[in-house]
């Protein structure tokens, strides 16, 4: 039997209440607060007539002159009490050698570690672990998150060293000074008049420009890796005397299984549906077998490849691969008839400057009305390329193509020259489906009537704006249309976009039961307020969920199965958190079945919000929403291998990242409502 434990330790507290001291004027060493922030009973025992702005002065249970006593009960004030352990935990561990302390963003804890064996010339490593205390809305005593967060390194340069040296300072994210994590931002006076003694935290950017790279020792097991890694932490420094004077906690981690926090979605490896009705659990035997849901709607496909004269050989290599009437071969494959249209191929003449190469074939190029085009470009550089410009330059060839109403896909010189290339060609042709408009394969389930609506986010690093994409999904076909992306303040374009999907979903299906937004963050009032008012101008009553699914794995949250000994949980568990607030571990471990995603993935943290009651609150609506999430992770038309993440929030990531990078949001309307972008 399963035994699923999470990363958190349960503690009572030894006191239930104390004394605490308060001011209403600035006290050294004080912590600041917000009226806000206490209960009425503790406000009611002080003067706040007098507070200025709303604050108040506290050095908790350390008495100071004219501080005003009150008793202060932390089932009441429990962010209050939070505040004050927070406080005592840093303490503590700046009284240990080597350690530094800091908050992360939202004032949880940051402990870094030593991590001697990671240390480079001219860098220190340090493992990184979160400290949050929190309460479930099913138990009364407080519990302690212990998270691990990976590897950050301080340069061994200071900060007044590089400034001299014409660095950037925007590129400086956090600084350590004297065992203490700063935001560079908003540092103290102290640490701005110290910067000789000040070390910068290197970040991707600041990496990029010093020149600096890492190379991290592959990890086999993500869940034995971390569950060591917290082991070790807890042993080292939670359980000891000093600390367990603060969190008095029981030395074992939590048993969700135990407290009946676990279930598990009904349809794990479901199936999926291809061409013909043919059904499969497998994508690439699916394809293979049945072929694509539904066929390239234009029999008349033209295909033709963007190279420079090293790459001949790759060309033919390709060539061979695509054509003829092998297993792997387009025709016999993904069922496309296209044909090799060699008078169309560009020749780049200079790798590390194509463009002009291609916006001078494009302008001069003669395309037939009625066929659809693709183009395949053979890349020198890498997509994950840490170079701006050279990054840049797939994008700018992906729009002039574009703007000509090419769709196209990109073949990286480094995976055409492996021997496993040939392993690379189904998930090719998966992807070329899906650009020339078909539909490689869909959900296996009963019509729902519902819409579902993806809106997922990119921000680049070193810019200040973020755009978000959205797609919309008929559930019931599983088909994607409608995708837009513009930049994240633009609130009443997304409502804009929502409404186009409503619209569509009628005319195709009638009006929807159900509108479900997978959204990629906590979705405020002031963002479903448009949406809303687009339903009742539409005269929808329908119920709303919003699913917010973190671009991320959960990092914060994990579960160990310690009954096995990869510590993996099976795939489709879910263990409730608290606040509707559930992981899905979407593994490959399965109770049967071979269908696998990609390496060790974390769980997905999922919340829900509803703009009626009694939507989710019951296990069985709950468990359709999460099914929903997990099925939609095995639509991903860019490979055939299932994501751990859903596409709804996929997809609008990777359109937000092409339009970040686009000069101009506009397309023709042939490939507008095509997912040209994967």
């Amino acid at each position: 039997m399963a035994k699923l434990v999470l990363n958190i330790l349960p503690f009572m507290p030894k006191e239930a209440a104390a004394i605490f001291y308060f001011s209403v004027t600035p006290v050294k060493g004080a912590v600041t607060l917000h009226l806000s922030s206490l209960s009425e009973g503790v406000k009611s025992k002080l003067n706040t007539d007098r507070c200025v702005d709303g604050k108040l002065y506290t050095r908790f249970d350390v008495e100071f002159e004219n501080a005003t006593p009150v008793l202060v009960t932390f089932a009441d004030d429990f962010s209050l009490y939070r505040t004050y352990l927070n406080i005592r935990i840093k303490d503590y561990f700046r009284g240990v050698d080597g350690v530094v302390v800091g908050s992360s963003f939202v004032d949880d804890v940051e402990i870094w570690i030593p991590a001697v064996d990671e240390n480079t010339d001219t860098s220190k490593a340090y493992r990184r672990f979160n400290l949050k205390i929190f309460t479930n809305d099913r138990r009364s005593a407080p519990l302690l998150n212990v998270s691990y967060r990976g590897i950050s390194c301080i340069f061994k340069h200071s900060v007044s060293e590089l400034l001299d040296r014409g660095a950037d300072s925007e590129l400086f994210t956090q600084v350590v000074y004297n065992g203490r994590l700063f935001r560079y931002s908003n540092m103290p006076d102290v640490v701005a008049d110290n910067l000789d003694l000040v070390y910068p935290k290197l970040g991707g950017s600041l990496c990029a420009s010093l020149g600096v790279r890492f190379a991290r020792r592959p990890i086999v097991n993500r869940y034995k890796h971390y569950h060591t890694i917290l082991n070790c932490f807890k042993r080292e420094y939670l359980d000891t005397d000093g600390f367990l004077a603060i969190i008095p906690h029981s030395g074992q981690w939590f048993d969700a299984t135990e407290n009946g926090l676990v279930s598990k979605i009904d349809n794990v490896g479901g199936a999926y549906r291809f061409g013909g009705g043919g059904v499969h659990t497998d994508f690439h035997r699916g394809m293979a077998t049945y072929g694509p849901y539904v066929r390239v709607p234009n029999n008349h496909v033209k295909l033709f490849i963007i190279y420079s004269e090293a790459d001949r050989d790759r060309v033919m290599k390709l060539h061979n691969e695509l054509k003829g009437d092998s297993a792997n071969s387009l025709k016999k494959y993904a069922r496309i008839l296209a044909s090799y249209s060699k008078e169309h191929n560009i020749i780049i003449t200079d790798d590390t400057n194509p463009l002009p190469d291609v916006e001078k074939a494009l302008s001069a190029m003669v395309l037939s009305p009625n066929t659809s085009y693709f183009a395949i470009y053979i890349s020198p550089i890498s997509k994950v390329t840490a170079n701006p410009v050279a990054k840049n330059v797939y994008f700018q060839i992906k729009q002039q193509l574009l703007q000509r109403g090419i769709v196209s896909q990109v073949l990286e010189r480094e995976k055409m020259d492996s021997s496993a290339f040939c392993y690379f060609i189904p998930n090719i042709q998966v992807a070329m489906l899906a650009k020339l408009g078909a539909i490689p394969w869909t959900l296996a389930v009963p019509d729902s009537q519902e819409l579902v609506v993806g809106i997922g986010a990119f921000k680049q690093q070193g810019r200040m704006v973020r755009y978000i994409g959205s797609t919309c999904s008929f559930a019931g076909d599983g088909h994607f249309r409608g995708y837009k992306a513009f930049p994240e303040t633009s609130i009443r374009l997304l409502a804009g976009s929502i409404q186009r999907a409503i619209v569509e979903f009628c005319e195709k299906h009638g009006k929807p039961k159900r509108l479900v937004i997978h959204f990629y963050k906590d979705m405020s009032n002031r963002e479903l307020q448009p949406i809303e008012e687009v339903l009742d101008k539409m005269e929808l009553k329908i119920p709303v969920v919003i699913l917010k699914i973190n671009r991320t794995e959960s990092s914060d949250f994990i579960g160990f199965d310690e009954s096995v000994e990869s510590l993996m949980p099976v795939c489709g568990t879910v263990v409730s958190l608290r606040n509707s607030s559930y992981l899905l571990f979407n593994t490959p471990r399965f109770d049967a079945g071979t269908m696998a995603v990609k390496g060790n993935p974390f769980p997905l943290r999922i919340t829900l919000k509803a703009n009626q009651p009694g939507l989710i609150d019951r296990p069985d609506r709950v468990n359709m929403l999460l099914q929903q999430v997990y099925n939609f992770s095995g639509m991903y038309w860019k490979s055939i291998s299932r994501q751990n993440m859903p596409v709804t929030i996929l997809y609008p990531s990777l359109l937000a990242d092409f339009y970040m990078h686009f000069n101009s949001s506009l397309l023709p309307e042939a490939v507008g409502d095509k997912p040209w972008f994967l």
